[in-house]
């Protein structure tokens, strides 16, 4: 599942057994429409970009708390 926008697809990964987001990607499909600054290196065609991996997910009480962890105890906050 994704999304193009300013020459970058978002893509979604899913786990197939449980459905959750375990990734997503940006990924380069118009490298001219990528901002880059002056005299860096442009991005090429299906080049991944960014992404950001998902380790945990849950629900919590406010937009600083974290879900807690796999083992059960809570995550360090940021």
């Amino acid at each position: 599942m994704g999304f193009t926008e300013y020459g970058v697809r978002d893509v979604l990964i899913f786990d197939p057994a449980t459905s959750a987001v375990l990734e997503r990607e940006g990924i380069a499909v118009d490298p001219s429409q990528i901002d880059v600054p002056p005299g860096e290196a442009r991005f090429g065609p299906g080049e991944v970009i960014n992404y950001t991996v998902y380790q945990a997910s849950g629900v919590v009480n406010s937009i600083t708390a974290v879900p807690p962890s796999a083992s059960g105890s809570p995550s360090p906050g940021v």
